[in-house]
């Protein structure tokens, strides 16, 4: 029970395998690929490229981003039941000639577009209403606001600055007019009347007393002939949402599918990346990372067994090299590496905490735990989860924590 020895692999090959070799050290994962020890990295890097996987991987991310909103939400259980998608090459080849992933992500920024517009334009729709609530009592067409010599404004001031100021606005400005048309939440709706020759002065006033001018430029009609028109459009405006909304519903029952071709794309991307570590001449490709001492034996054997024409060499790792960290440790200290990792995995040259972290994390949770009854609820819950949906990964470590 420690950290796992590391070795540093070589592999040579013949260029010929190069594809195939790839793809097996991706599904086998028992090694860590890096780059190269002392070769200049220019001299290894893959020419050609993925722009055109990582741009379909880029489309398929924003499309399953936008189309997973329209998605029924499956439950907690649903998510921990639900397996892996499992597809052979030959159904992922026929899903590249059936959906065009450029055409997807067209269709889902049309419809983003349309749900958005559709929605700005209610929004749109509504704060104008807000708006013209205060002057519902204003018998005067907004677009209407402006004569020869005259323009009425309509401002908002709070309450409390202008509760005993209108008689002395009247007074300072003998040509204009300031009428209260509604008062209502703390606030002053205002109707000011003012020359066009001398609003500048009055305005600045209603400014420094926390008025708000507010002006309907594209609003036709009284506030309140306005206000019913805006209010007849909601429904129709919300059909339509519902309507672009379904239509993306349906859109996203092609969902798996997009899953499948984003996982094909994101390994094709793996496997360049893999291959940009790789070092090559004419005829040979050199492919150097790490493996636990464990797993050599069986590696050679699947290798030799697989692949002709390749070489392996192993090493111990040098002084200044940072191998992979792996932790060991048998099925009752196993679950505890999930306390460890959150606190941080040791270095290779440290020693694992986990077995001596085990049974005291153990012991002090049933002590804050304090009743038999929590720690047989817990346990009963953490087994079925572990019996029915076996999960994996640092969730799977904990429930077998939770269990124990």
């Amino acid at each position: 029970m420690a950290i796992s020895r590391m070795l540093k692999i070589q592999l040579l090959a013949h260029n010929s395998i190069k594809e195939e070799l790839k793809r097996y050290l991706r599904e086998y994962g028992v090694v860590e690929v890096t780059d190269v020890s002392g070769i200049d990295k220019d001299a290894a890097e893959v020419e050609g490229g993925a722009e055109g996987v990582l741009k379909k991987k880029e489309e398929l991310e924003n499309s399953i981003s936008f189309l997973e909103g329209f998605k029924e939400k499956p439950s907690f259980f649903e998510k921990l039941s639900r397996g892996p998608l499992r597809v052979s090459y030959e159904d992922i080849a026929k899903l590249e000639s059936e959906i065009s992933v450029s055409g997807v992500w067209a269709e889902c920024t049309e419809a983003d577009k349309r749900i958005r517009e559709l929605k700005e334009e209610l929004s749109k729709s509504k704060d104008m209403v807000d708006s013209l609530t205060g002057w519902r009592e204003l018998d005067v067409p907004l677009e209407a606001l402006t004569t020869g010599k005259y323009e009425l404004q309509l401002w908002t001031l709070p309450e409390k600055q202008i509760s005993t100021g209108l008689d002395d606005l009247e007074e300072r400005y003998e040509l204009s007019h300031f009428e209260a048309c509604l008062k209502e939440g703390g606030e002053v709706y205002l109707a000011v009347i003012l020359p066009l020759a001398g609003q500048d002065e009055p305005a600045e006033l209603l400014k420094e007393l926390g008025g708000v001018r507010n002006i309907f430029e594209e609003a036709e009609g009284t506030p309140l002939q306005v206000i019913e028109f805006e209010r007849s459009r909601w429904e129709e405006l919300e059909k339509k949402i519902a309507e672009a909304e379904k239509e993306a519903g349906k859109l996203a029952g092609i969902l798996d599918r997009l899953y499948i071709l984003s996982d094909y794309y994101g390994e094709k991307i793996g496997l360049t990346e893999i291959e940009n570590r790789f070092y090559h001449t004419e005829s040979t490709v050199l492919i150097e990372g790490w493996v636990r001492a464990l797993d050599v034996n069986n590696l050679k054997n699947s290798l030799y067994s697989g692949f002709e024409d390749i070489e392996l060499a192993f090493r111990e790792p040098l002084d200044d090299e940072e191998p992979p960290i792996h932790l060991d440790n048998n099925a009752l200290a196993g679950p505890s590496e999930f306390v460890t990792t959150l606190y941080g995995r040791p270095v290779y040259s440290e020693v694992d905490p986990t077995p001596l972290l085990a049974p005291f994390f153990v012991l002090f949770f049933a002590m804050c735990l304090s009743d038999a009854g929590y720690g047989l609820t817990l346990a009963a819950f953490s087994a079925v989860i572990l019996l029915k949906f076996k999960p994996t990964g640092g969730f799977g470590q904990l429930m077998k924590l939770l269990f124990s």
